[in-house]
């Protein structure tokens, strides 16, 4: 990576408040960037991307602005259902 391109990253940091959640970083082509369960730690070029997070049946996102030199950090929450009354979930 030059060090141009290095100038022009940044930073983006999401972690589950619940969890092992599926977390996805995806760019404006909806090509997958980064890809984490329960944390996402990434340095990708500065810009606009869509945060995506599930577990089970449950399903949100995002829409993140990275800027250069700069760490976009997220606590998620995102409660589900699950089969046993577990702390985390909605039964």
């Amino acid at each position: 990576m030059s060090s141009s391109s290095q100038k022009d990253s940044g930073g983006i940091e999401v972690r589950s408040k619940f969890g092992p959640l599926r977390i996805e970083l995806l760019d404006e082509r909806l090509n997958r960037m980064a890809l984490g369960f329960g944390t996402l730690r990434a340095t990708v070029p500065a810009g606009l991307y869509t945060l995506q997070y599930s577990a089970g049946s449950e399903r949100d996102e995002e829409i993140v602005r990275v800027e250069p030199n700069r760490t976009v950090k997220r606590e998620i929450a995102l409660p589900f259902a699950a089969v046993a009354p577990i702390s985390v979930s909605t039964t």
